[in-house]
C-alpha cells in the first residue's frame, strides 16, 4: 500500500528515534510506548503532535531564543477532557551539543471538541503556582486522577526523566546530530561567540496616512542592542536619537544608554544630551544631564523603552515569549526613559499564533504581526508599523550599523 510523503516522514523519524533508545539504553520499549499515545474523543483519535503544539502556543516560553517543545504520558480521560503529564524544553543544537534553555513539567487539561468527525482544541488548563497548586489540581482534574499527580513515587519520577529523554532524542534527531548528544552532560550557556553575532536587523518605519514620519534602524546581537530614531516631520523635538542597550549572558539588561541630537545634525554631531541608565542590582539608576540621578527599586526583567523605537519595544515582545505565562500575566516590567523615573508593566497577549496585543496604562491596546518574539508590522490607531529589510533612499545609515536584511525568524 503506498504511504504519502507525510506518513513516510513520520515513519522514518520514528525508526530514528528507536535507534535513538537503543544506543542510549535510557528508556525501555514500554516506557517509549506510554509516550505521546493519541487518545479517542468521541470516536475520532486525538493527533499527539496537536496537543503538544497547542500547549507549546498557550504556555510554551524561552529563554534562549529557541524553540519549545512537548511530550506528554497520559493520564486518563473522561468524557471530551483528556489528562497528561507534560514536560516541554527548549533545546538548541551547538558545535554537535544540545544546549537547554527553559524547562517546565506539569499536568494539564485538555478540552475537545468534535463537531462532524473532525476534533478541535478548545482550550487546556494547567494548574496554579505556589500554595494554589493543590486547590487547583483539584479543580482542573478528576478525583480519579489526584493520586497520580501527587505521588511522589519513582514510577512517576521517571516518567519525568523519559518525557524529558525523549525530547532530547527528538531534537538529535531533527536537528541532525550524533547520537550521543541525547545523554551527554547537559549544557545551559551558549557559547560566548554567539554574543556577537546578529540575530535581526533593519529597520521599522512609522507611517501615518501614507507618509513615513519616523525611521529606527537597529541591530540586534546576543547581548546587545544598538539603534537611532530618526523623526521625519516638522516640528520634532529632536533631530536623531542614539540607543544602546547591553544584555548579560542570561539576557537580562545591564546598561542602557540613549543620545539625543539636535534637529538638522547627523548622528556624526555631538549629542545635545545622553542619559545612562544601570539595572540593578538593587536599583534602577537613570543619570540625567542636568540633575540629580533618580532612582527606583530594580525588578527582575525590566526592558529599557524610548518610546518611538519600535526595536525597543520588540524587546518587550522578546522578554514576553522568555517568561512563564503566570509572569506574563502580571505585565512584562518597563522602564520608560525619559519619563521621570516611572517603572510600569506591560501587558503583550498573544490574539493568534502571530498576533500580539500590547498595552499598558490607560493606553488602548495596539496589535502587531509577529514572527516569534519579531514585530513584522502593527497598527495603533491610525499609526502603522512597517518592518523593512533595509532603509530607503531619505535614510542616512548610522555610523557603526550597517543596514542589512533580517536573519530569518527563530
Amino acid at each position: 500500500m503506498a504511504c504519502s510523503a507525510g506518513a513516510l516522514s513520520g515513519r522514518i523519524r520514528l525508526l530514528a528515534l528507536v535507534a535513538l533508545f537503543a544506543c542510549t539504553g535510557r528508556q525501555t520499549n514500554q516506557t517509549a510506548a506510554a509516550i505521546n499515545q493519541p487518545f479517542i474523543v468521541n470516536g475520532v483519535s486525538i493527533e499527539p503532535d496537536s496537543l503538544n503544539a497547542y500547549l507549546v502556543a498557550h504556555h510554551g516560553f524561552t529563554s534562549h531564543g529557541g524553540e519549545m517543545r512537548c511530550a506528554y504520558a497520559p493520564l486518563g480521560q473522561e468524557g471530551t477532557r483528556v489528562f497528561v503529564w507534560a514536560t516541554c524544553s527548549e533545546l538548541l543544537a551547538v558545535d554537535d551539543h544540545l544546549v537547554d534553555g527553559s524547562g517546565v513539567s506539569m499536568p494539564a487539561a485538555f478540552e475537545i471538541e468534535v463537531d462532524s468527525a473532525r476534533a478541535r482544541i478548545v482550550g487546556v488548563e494547567v494548574p496554579e503556582m505556589g500554595n494554589r497548586y493543590a486547590p487547583s489540581i483539584r479543580r482542573i482534574f478528576p478525583e480519579s486522577i489526584w493520586p497520580q499527580i501527587f505521588g511522589a513515587n519513582e514510577r512517576y519520577r521517571q516518567s519525568g526523566v523519559a518525557l524529558s529523554d525523549h525530547l532530547r532524542m527528538e531534537a538529535a534527531v531533527r536537528f541532525g546530530l550524533p547520537p550521543a548528544a541525547a545523554s551527554a552532560p547537559r549544557r545551559h550557556e551558549l557559547p560566548p561567540r554567539f554574543a556577537n553575532e546578529p540575530i535581526d536587523s533593519g529597520a521599522f518605519a512609522l507611517v501615518v496616512r501614507g507618509d513615513t514620519t519616523l525611521v529606527d534602524e537597529f541591530v540586534r546581537r546576543g547581548n546587545l542592542l544598538e539603534g537611532v530614531v530618526r523623526p521625519r516631520v516638522s516640528g520634532a523635538k529632536f533631530g536623531w536619537a542614539r540607543y544602546r542597550v547591553e544584555f548579560s549572558p542570561s539576557g537580562e539588561v545591564t546598561r542602557s544608554q540613549l543620545s539625543l541630537g539636535r534637529v538638522g545634525t547627523s548622528p556624526d554631531f555631538a549629542p545635545v544630551s545622553t542619559h545612562e541608565i544601570t539595572f540593578g542590582p538593587d536599583s534602577i539608576a537613570e543619570e540625567w544631564p542636568n540633575r540629580a540621578p533618580t532612582r527606583v527599586p530594580y525588578v527582575r526583567g525590566t526592558v529599557p523603552l524610548f518610546a518611538p523605537s519600535i526595536a525597543m519595544l520588540q524587546e518587550v515582545v522578546r522578554r514576553a515569549v522568555r517568561i512563564s505565562p503566570a509572569r506574563r500575566e502580571l505585565g512584562v516590567p518597563v522602564y520608560r526613559v525619559l519619563a521621570n523615573a516611572k517603572l510600569e508593566r506591560v501587558r503583550v497577549r498573544w490574539i493568534a499564533r502571530d498576533t500580539v496585543t500590547i498595552a499598558w496604562g490607560d493606553s488602548p491596546e495596539a496589535r502587531y504581526a509577529v514572527s516569534g518574539w519579531k514585530i513584522v508590522s502593527g497598527r495603533n490607531g491610525g499609526f502603522f508599523t512597517v518592518r523593512r529589510a533595509v532603509p530607503d533612499a531619505n535614510d542616512i545609515a548610522a555610523p557603526g550599523i550597517s543596514p542589512r536584511k533580517p536573519t530569518p525568524a527563530r
